[in-house]
């Protein structure tokens, strides 16, 4: 994804495209009463992270105050976005304990991703099929493999809110398995062989 965003559709939000937006949020907000605090999961927090990586939407981990809610409204008129364009969908996958890493810091909010760990254990808990490609990613750069997922949902949120859960992220296991299998490993040149280099 290319850093200019000038192009996108007007629903495309790229990491920079977020940061732009969170500060008119922050501009709108005006000075009236206290300090917002956000915490972002799912496609979002990854297109803060990863530079070739977007969004539709903003998925957060709290329910919003009323002002907060009116400039979200206001900013999405002015930019064509949707309505829920930042939204709390996400409040019933929070963990406890849920640590993050500030990625805005405005006079009136603030915005934060969940770390990556805790990003792996909440994509894997909600157990999408089409999370599991940022599963693996995540696992990548945690040098984790299929294994480590549910003892990791399961120290994160608990094993009786596991319990539920446990054959959804068991299929997800078995598709990453499945997908590790099915990919053909790259080997590096052979001893001997000239490459003429």
């Amino acid at each position: 994804m290319s850093t200019s965003d000038e192009f996108l559709p007007h629903d495309v939000l790229t990491g920079d495209r977020l940061r732009r937006l969170f500060g008119e949020l922050d501009a709108e907000l005006g000075a009236d009463g206290p300090r917002i605090e956000v915490v972002i999961c799912g496609g979002a927090a990854l297109a803060l992270r990863w530079n070739d990586r977007a969004t539709h939407d903003v998925d957060t981990l709290e329910e919003f105050p009323a002002r907060l809610n009116a400039a979200i409204a206001t900013v999405a008129a002015r930019n064509g976005l949707r309505p829920d364009w930042l939204n709390h969908a996400a409040s019933m996958f929070r963990p406890e304990g849920l640590q993050s890493e500030p990625v805005y810091e405005g006079d009136r909010i603030s915005f934060a991703v969940a770390t990556q760990k805790y990003l792996l254990a909440m994509k894997a808990y909600a157990a999408r099929p089409g999370d599991i490609a940022d599963i693996e990613m995540l696992m990548n750069e945690q040098n984790m493999d299929s294994s480590d997922l549910l003892p990791l949902v399961i120290k994160t949120y608990g094993p009786d809110r596991v319990q539920d859960r446990e054959n959804a992220i068991a299929l997800v296991v078995e598709a990453i398995n499945e997908r590790q299998d099915n990919t053909p490993h790259r080997r590096g040149p052979q001893p001997g062989i000239d490459l003429g280099l």
